[in-house]
This record gives structure tokens, sequence and C-alpha cells, in this order.
């Protein structure tokens, strides 16, 4: 009688840490007050997405083997957008709705994690289960005031442009910032700390080819190539950093520390 009861016990468990939904296609959940959608490959490996009082709360990338990574750049169709925390920093909802739009209707997903790695993720039954943002029923709205309307169906081609993400690798330390490129050759234009409450010296001393010195001159832009790494100084070493901001001629990379 007790092992049957242990048995029964376990099969009804069980199902609680792993993916819900079936393998191979979108699924739906709602629990405790909270929205879920997962995008399953398999128990082990799926897109998850939350959303509790009419926002998008997280989209967090789960594989065997991997600890759970929020930082997932999502390329649909061979677009590729921003994570959401990127979004959100930037309060760039038309980037957001453009790409929830594109996930409904999407023929080819993937997601692409902070270290380059693309994880390949089913795109079938994403319409039918990812409600429109147009729809009364939506309850994902982008996390911020007054988010825009979802763009229109047929807007006019965008120019090429690359779809790797950009990845950087960052240490800090009092008043150094220190930045190491994962990138193909690429100029950083502009370094943000704390949304511009930490300047960032633009100017350092430069020396010619017998290192003698010739003054100041411009930071930017700066040139950096695969594995190279750069240092940048700031205007007081009280500076607590919390949130930087790399410009480059690609695009701008976000980063956030605890």
């Amino acid at each position: 009688m007790h092992q049957w009861i242990i048995a029964l016990l376990g099969l009804l468990l069980t199902p609680a840490v792993l993916a819900f939904g079936d393998h191979g296609r979108w699924n739906d959940g709602w629990g405790q007050g909270v929205t879920e959608y997962s995008a399953t490959v398999d128990d082990a490996t799926y897109l998850y997405l939350s959303c509790r009082m009419g926002q998008l709360g997280r989209i967090e990338l789960n594989q065997a083997g991997q600890a759970p990574t929020e930082t997932v750049w999502l390329r649909i169709d061979g677009h590729t957008y921003p994570p959401l925390s990127s979004m959100v920093a930037g309060n760039d909802s038309k980037a957001f709705y453009g790409m929830w739009a594109a996930l409904r209707a999407a023929k080819s997903l993937q997601a692409i994690t902070q270290d380059g790695r693309s994880v390949e993720l089913p795109v079938a039954g994403a319409q039918e289960t990812l409600t429109a943002a147009t729809d009364a029923a939506f309850g994902c709205a982008f996390p911020a005031p007054e988010p825009e309307p979802e763009p229109e169906p047929e807007p006019e081609p965008e120019p090429e442009q690359a779809t790797a993400p950009l990845m950087f690798e960052l240490q800090k330390s009092p008043g150094v910032l220190r930045v190491l490129s994962r990138n193909d050759q690429l100029a950083i234009t502009g370094v943000t700390v704390n949304r511009g409450q930490c300047k960032v010296h633009e100017q350092t001393m430069g020396y010619d080819t017998k290192g003698n010195r010739i003054g100041y001159v411009p930071v930017f832009p700066l040139s950096l190539a695969f594995g190279k790494q750069a240092m940048f100084t700031m205007a007081t070493r009280q500076c607590q950093v919390l949130e930087v901001v790399i410009h480059t001629d690609r695009g701008d990379a976000g980063y956030t520390f605890e």
C-alpha cells in the first residue's frame, strides 16, 4: 500500500520540474496570476515568457546544463531583436511590439546567448498561442508607461544590418571600466555610464611613434578588433557603476551590474 502511494506521488510531482506543454511547439499556461508561454524544444530546453498584471515580466532561455538567462537575443526570420532589458532601458516599445508581432508570424526562430551560442526554437503554434497586441485580451504589454501601438503589418524595408548581437566582456574597478570585444572589427563611438551620471573621459594623452607626448587626443572613435581590450577612465573614482551602454558604429550594447 505504501509503495503504491509513493509511486502515485512520484507520477504527480515529476512533471512540475519539467517544461510545460508539448515538445516542438509553443504552449501557454496560467497560475497564481501569471500567464506563461513556452517555446518548448524538450523538457530541458525552452524559451519562457511570463506576464503579470497586464505586462510582460521576463523572457528567459533555459537549457540543459546551463543556468537560465534573461540576456538573450531573439533572431526572428533573420532579424535580431535585443534582450527585453535593453528595450526597457531604452524605453523602446516600438522594438518590443515589432518583436511580438514577428514572433506570432515567425517562420524561423533562434535564441542567441551572450557568449554567442545559438539555440533553434520551434515556431509551431505561435500565432494561436500568443495573443495579438491589438486584441482586447492581450495581457503582455511593454513594461513601460504609455506603450506605443503595434507597428503596421507591412513596414518599410529596413536597411541591411548585421544580425549577430554585439558581445563585450566588462570589468569595473574604482574609476575604471575595461571592455573586451568579442566582435569582428568595429568602432566604439562612446560609452555612457549610469545614464550619463558618471562621465567618461573623452580625451587622453597621446604619444608619437618615439614615445613622446603630443598632447591630448580624442578617445572616440576607438577601433577595436576581436579579442582586443580597451580601458576607459571616469571623472571620479566614487562612481558606483550600475549600468553601461557601449555605443558603436554597429549599434548599442547595454549591460547592468548587481
